[in-house]
């Protein structure tokens, strides 16, 4: 897989800064004009980015790991979805026993800084990790990914029946999980019939079949109704059969065309997890304090008097940071 170097530091100026710097140079934003052609170029990069991002082989870890990195995706640039995932890896949060364990503390509240709704989502991945071992839609899942399926069947078959049946009710009981990220999930483990709708597929449908879907701006309006949305499916699912393509890899082939996603974009969360690892950490104010010998944390008048009588301040004190 492509080894991502971009530097991540965890101080926040640094932090900023650089992610900010990702964001400059990475992809298109929605108010740019989009060229919708489905070139060879087009499906050579969806074709990356379908082997970059199928899980394989599908466990019940990895499909944790995708679940919470789909839960961050609404109202999120894919650099920053990804980059947020890694913290949650660095900090040691990827299952559900850590995050309830952290549900709480300040360890979860820095690895989701700098996300849209950072409290609306933590909630969200809180739930989702309580709601994990109480649901056999996980295990379902697992098994359904290794089940062999074929780039088309029948409308009305069994298998296409089953196959919505199942995102249907992801979407429904999965905690924060739309249609969309429900899509999204199931196409990361190989389900090929469900594309995610998201703003740059209703753009697509709003200029190619002249539909005048409103856009989410996440105040006013989110994921389309559910009416709206199965319209939107359905006329991308025929759009996808035009082309030769599985509805879930013409969603992404449109994704990457409008975009301009490439492979060098790619953003592998468990190396840059590493990184961070590897990297000085800087913490708190709260984790700093906590860190200290008793003796230092004594009440601030019997500090100023010690400083008085030594006069003296020791330079040789740790650092706040830690390799």
């Amino acid at each position: 897989m492509h080894d991502c170097s971009t530097d991540i530091f965890l101080n926040d100026a640094n932090a900023e800064n650089s992610m900010g710097e990702l964001l400059e140079k990475g992809l298109t934003r929605r108010n740019a004009p989009v060229d919708w052609t489905l070139s060879d170029s087009v499906l050579d990069r969806m074709r990356a980015y379908n082997a970059y991002h199928t899980l394989q082989p599908v466990t019940l870890e990895g499909l944790f790991e995708r679940a919470v990195w789909t839960v961050l995706s609404p109202q999120e640039y894919y650099e920053k979805q990804s980059l947020t995932t890694a913290k949650i890896i660095h900090y040691g949060l990827m299952s559900p026993e850590a995050i309830l364990e952290n549900r709480d503390k300040l360890k979860l509240r820095r690895a989701l800084g700098g996300v849209q709704g950072p409290n609306q989502k933590r909630e969200r991945i809180v739930q989702l990790a309580e709601w994990w071992y109480q649901s056999g839609i996980p295990k379902t899942v697992e098994h359904v990914s290794k089940m062999n399926w074929p780039a088309w069947t029948p409308n009305g078959s069994k298998r296409q029946v089953f196959a919505k049946s199942l995102r249907d009710l992801i979407a429904d009981e999965t905690p924060g999980m739309s249609l969309k990220c429900a899509s999204m999930w199931l196409g990361h483990t190989g389900v090929p019939y469900f594309p995610p709708i998201d703003i740059w597929m209703v753009r697509f449908l709003n200029d190619t079949y002249k539909m005048g879907f409103r856009e989410a701006d996440y105040v006013t309006t989110g994921q389309l109704p559910s009416k709206e949305y199965a319209v939107a499916e359905n006329l991308l699912a025929k759009f996808a059969r035009k082309k030769h393509l599985t509805p879930y890899d013409c969603q992404v082939a449109l994704w990457v065309a409008a975009t301009g996603w490439q492979k060098q974009d790619f953003i592998d969360v468990r190396k840059v997890a590493e990184q961070m690892n590897a990297q000085q950490q800087f913490y708190s104010h709260d984790e700093i304090e906590l860190m200290k010998p008793k003796k230092s944390r004594e009440p601030e008048t019997v500090r100023k008097k010690q400083v008085k009588q030594k006069a003296v301040v020791d330079v040789r004190q740790k650092p706040l940071f830690r390799h």
